[in-house]
């Protein structure tokens, strides 16, 4: 028989010429079994994939932490690239941070005049002072709490400032 050069077509092969008994058990490789005029199978471990009629699949939470190489690198995973699922949908990284933001905004407001309707444990940031001044409300009164200088960057309490 000559050297075959190129790839082999479907319609290279007489028909026939393979069956069950032609396939060798060497030839299915690691991980499959079978040949030699037995089916060939695909050897899983029942716990990360399975088999479900003809379909080799992960399993339902078959992959676990352990099994994902987590960092910030090539071919790692970001937490930051983790979806979360809050039971109605799944939020990315972003639309949770930009949640978290407008919550901020809302219990945090920066403004020069206080808030209308304000709860014990509100804070504000007062903006009609320099450097600004983060005040929390309690039993109807304003309390200053800390002090942001916009321009330096830096916070001033009543201990000190950093």
């Amino acid at each position: 028989m000559g050297k075959v050069i190129g790839k082999t077509e479907a319609n290279d092969i007489a028909d026939g010429a393979i069956n069950k008994n032609a396939i060798n058990s060497d030839i299915a490789g690691d991980g499959i079994t079978g040949g030699n005029g037995t089916a060939l199978s695909v050897n899983v471990d029942d716990s990360s994939i399975e088999i479900s009629t003809d379909t080799l699949q992960v399993k339902i939470d078959g992959i676990k932490d352990t099994h994902i190489d987590f960092g910030t690198g090539a071919g790692q995973v970001a937490a930051i690239d983790l979806p979360y699922d809050n039971g109605v949908s799944i939020l990315t990284a972003v639309e949770t941070q930009s949640a978290i933001d407008e919550v901020v905004e809302i219990i945090t407001p920066a403004s020069p005049t206080a808030p209308i309707n304000p709860f014990d444990g509100m804070r504000w940031l007062d903006t009609s002072v320099s450097p600004n001044s983060l005040k929390i409300y309690k039993g109807g009164t304003w309390y200053e709490e800390e002090k942001f200088d916009s321009t330096t960057n830096e916070i001033t309490y009543d201990g000190g400032s950093f």
